[in-house]
């Protein structure tokens, strides 16, 4: 791999030892592991989507933003999780397995926006949910 100049505070320098043996390390299990057609296609549009970052942060901040959006996106992205949290209830004929079910979706989508709600909170609203038999 050839050597890539990058802006550090100091001035410019090469990339740091530690990041060229991540990119190495990378690039060998690559080689070592068996991928599906599916995942080489994908493994193949992350390598171009950060081909042009020179720097360790660059290539975080550009899969960050591609996978889970700006900020603003993200904002959006909870909202409507609160709304979907807020107006669960249980459909006619639904068994209590299938709305526990998508309650327990919507509450791990909060959550992997970094949004949780507490044991109490989940529990009143499972209750809530239930419809009177």
């Amino acid at each position: 791999m050839p050597q890539v100049k990058y802006i550090v505070e100091e001035g410019s320098s090469n990339r740091p030892p530690c990041f060229d043996e991540l990119i190495n390390a990378i690039q060998h299990l690559g080689k070592r592991m068996k991928y599906t057609r599916q995942q080489k296609t994908m493994l193949r549009e992350e390598s171009e989507r950060v081909d042009e970052c020179d720097t360790a942060k660059k290539v975080w901040d550009t899969l960050q933003t591609h996978h889970e959006g700006t900020c603003h996106v993200k904002e959006i992205r909870i909202d409507i999780g609160v709304q979907k949290f807020e107006l669960l209830e249980m459909n006619e004929g639904e068994t209590i397995d299938e709305m526990y079910s998508r309650f327990t979706t919507i509450v791990n989508e909060m959550r992997s926006l970094r949004k949780a709600y507490s044991i109490q909170d989940k529990l009143r609203k499972a209750l809530r949910c239930l419809s009177i038999i």
